[in-house]
C-alpha cells in the first residue's frame, strides 16, 4: 500500500516588544509552521509518553515526529506566547508569562502514527511493521485514536539585582498537556516506570532558582 506524501513545508514567526513608561516591557510572539514542529513548539523529534509520578495510573502522551520506515508527512503547528515585566525598583522586577502550542496531524500522518501502536490496539493501523516509541501503548475501546495534542505554560519570575551584572531570581511555572490518544489504554511497564491504564491530560508545577553572574553587559 502506497504511503501518501506531502512535500511543501514552511514556517513563519512574528512578534512585537513594547517599552512602557517606568521601564516595564510587554511582548508577544506568534509562530506557524508546516513540517516545522520543533521551530514552532520547541518539541522533541520523537514520539513520547510522560508519566507524572511513579505511582500514577495515568500518563500524558504527545507525538512529535514521523516514524521509521514511513514517508514524511508534514505536521501543522502553531503557537502564541506573551510576557509582561514590571520594574518595581532599580533592583527588583517581576515578569508574568504564558504560552500555548497546538500540534495537528493530517489523516495520512494519523494513520502512520497509529500503525506504531502495539498490536491489538483499537485504532486503525493501515501500515504494518512500523517502529516507534508508541509500540509500548495499546489503545483500548474508548480511546480517541487521535495523536493531535496541545500544551500550555504560565508562570512568573521575580528577579533581584543586588549589584550590577548579578541576577538572582525565582521562576514558578505551571505546564499543562492536553494529551494525545486520550482515553483507555495500556502503557506497558518499563524498568521503574509502572504500567498505566489511562492516557489523560496532565499538569505539573515547577520552580527554578537562578544565580547568574554576568561578565559582559
Amino acid at each position: 500500500m502506497a504511503i501518501p506524501r506531502t512535500r511543501t513545508a514552511g514556517r513563519v514567526a512574528t512578534g512585537a516588544k513594547f517599552n512602557l513608561p517606568g521601564g516595564d516591557i510587554v511582548g508577544v510572539n506568534f509562530a506557524y509552521g508546516v513540517g516545522a514542529t520543533g521551530f514552532v513548539a520547541n518539541g522533541s523529534a520523537n514520539a513520547q509518553c510522560t508519566i507524572p509520578a511513579p505511582a500514577s495510573e495515568s500518563a500524558g502522551s504527545r507525538t512529535a515526529s514521523s516514524l521509521t520506515g514511513t514517508a514524511v508527512e508534514l505536521t501543522r503547528a502553531w503557537s502564541i506566547t506573551a510576557a509582561y515585566e514590571h520594574v518595581w525598583s532599580p533592583r527588583w522586577r517581576t515578569s508574568w508569562y504564558g504560552g500555548y502550542a497546538n500540534i495537528d496531524y493530517n489523516g495520512a500522518a494519523t494513520g502512520i502514527i497509529n500503525s506504531a501502536l502495539a498490536a491489538g490496539s483499537v485504532c486503525a493501523r493501515p501500515f504494518a511493521g512500523l517502529v516507534g516509541n508508541l509500540s509500548a501503548v495499546t489503545a483500548l475501546a474508548g480511546n480517541s485514536c487521535n495523536p493531535d495534542y496541545s500544551f500550555f505554560q504560565v508562570g512568573s519570575r521575580t528577579q533581584w539585582n543586588p549589584v550590577p551584572r548579578l541576577d538572582i531570581g525565582l521562576d514558578v511555572t505551571y505546564t499543562g498537556l492536553n494529551t494525545a490518544y486520550k482515553g483507555a489504554a495500556v502503557y506497558a511497564a518499563n524498568g521503574s516506570r509502572p504500567a498505566v491504564a489511562l492516557l489523560d491530560d496532565q499538569g505539573v508545577w515547577s520552580a527554578m532558582f537562578r544565580w547568574q553572574r554576568n561578565f559582559y553587559p
